[in-house]
């Protein structure tokens, strides 16, 4: 078994103290699914990582997969 974590943060958005965007998500995945077409996923895990204040700015994505 293999994993490749992604870490998805957008330093735009953190002055905002949001999440990354959902396309932003999306995309990211998609280019990591392009580039990886034989993946077979077994398990997907998504993390929201917070500052200090509690407030949500990246997103640790991490697949759980076979060649």
């Amino acid at each position: 078994m293999k994993v490749k974590v992604l870490s998805i943060y957008d330093p735009s958005y953190r002055r905002y103290s949001t999440p990354p965007p959902a396309e932003q998500v999306e995309s990211m995945l998609q280019e990591w699914l392009n580039d990886n077409p034989n993946a077979k996923i077994e398990h997907v895990v998504q993390t929201p990582l917070a500052d200090s204040y509690g407030q949500t700015w990246s997103l640790l994505t991490t697949i759980f997969y076979r060649d």
